[in-house]
């Protein structure tokens, strides 16, 4: 063969190598700097290098693992920036890649398919996310049981689509079935040593998981006006959240911006100014412009004015 012609084919064969190493190098650098913006609650940053991560790994596949790791934290970030046709498209593929690589009745199917059924909610794609909630539900029922913590999280998915979709009865409902299932103590029977003991293990659900399930059964009760119930369910959410990861986390600020609402609906004034400005506090460890900030600067704004403190509603309606 000629040697140019042989150095031609060998020089073909290396290419395409070489271009697959590139995309696999800058996909890394793209989902780790964006995870990186991630963790430090810059939603904007993140959501930009993911949607690039997110390009390079197209181009693996939906069976490749980093297909999924490059959907799920671009999840996140579109969903804390209320940017829900994004978060749609990405959970929608996440479900989709991750049945394609472990099987469509894993349990973490089932979880991208919750996940994807408040999404759908807030987008009022109200027939998609019952499909998908019907979906969760009968994977966690076939793998975990119908009275296991993960039907729990289905119940109470169930329940905030019912929210979203203002049936607050029938969510109520469902939101006490989910905390039924959530905060009771579940006992596992196995067996081990030589004479093959039984012995009993015993565990509760990771408070955050409680805490998300109160804060929202919360909204619920506010829009029946029931306002001391809702206060009862926020505050235990927050001392779920605060025990675990402390005052400052940014976990808190759901609950303390859903207490400021629910005490200025009341008519207490001071009680709900108190609770806005912890929630502003906690808001501004993210970026100005993200919509969790801008809620509660609207929020504390509106209670000072109602408080008749003109002058510093006007500073923070700004």
């Amino acid at each position: 063969m000629n040697a140019k012609i042989a150095a031609a084919l060998l020089l073909i064969s290396v290419c395409p190598a070489a271009r697959a190493s590139d995309d696999a190098s800058e996909w890394r650098r793209l989902n780790r700097e964006g995870t990186r913006a991630l963790e430090k609650n810059d939603f904007a940053h993140a959501e930009q290098l993911l949607m690039k991560a997110v390009a390079k790994a197209e181009k693996f596949g939906p069976e490749d693992k980093r297909y999924a790791e490059s959907f799920r934290p671009l999840a996140h970030a579109a969903t804390e920036l209320h940017d829900y046709q994004t978060a749609d498209l990405a959970y929608t593929r996440l479900a989709y890649a991750d049945g394609k690589r472990l099987g469509t009745n894993d349990l973490r199917v089932a979880q991208d398919l919750l996940d994807y059924v408040e999404i759908a909610g807030f987008t009022q794609q109200f027939v998609l996310g019952r499909e998908a909630l019907d979906r969760a539900t009968t994977i966690v029922a076939q793998k975990l049981g119908k009275f296991s913590r993960g039907m729990g999280l289905c119940y109470a998915a169930r329940a905030g689509l019912e929210l979203q979709e203002n049936l607050p009865a029938a969510a109520d409902a469902n939101f006490q079935k989910a905390l039924e299932l959530l905060e009771g103590t579940q006992t596992v029977m196995h067996f081990s040593g030589e004479d093959m003991q039984m012995k009993q293990a015993y565990f509760s659900p990771p408070p955050i998981f409680v805490a998300n399930v109160l804060n929202k059964f919360a909204i619920c009760q506010r829009q029946e006006r029931k306002y001391a119930e809702a206060e009862a369910s926020l505050r235990r959410s927050l001392d779920l959240l605060e025990r675990e990861y402390g005052k400052g986390s940014l976990y808190l600020f759901n609950g303390l911006f859903n207490l400021a609402s629910v005490y200025n609906d009341e008519g207490k004034l001071s009680e709900a100014e108190s609770a806005g400005r912890r929630a502003l506090s906690l808001a501004r460890a993210v970026d100005r412009s993200n919509p969790a900030a801008q809620s509660a600067r609207a929020l504390l704004a509106k209670i000072l004015l109602a408080e008749g403190k003109n002058a510093e509603a006007r500073k923070f309606a700004q």
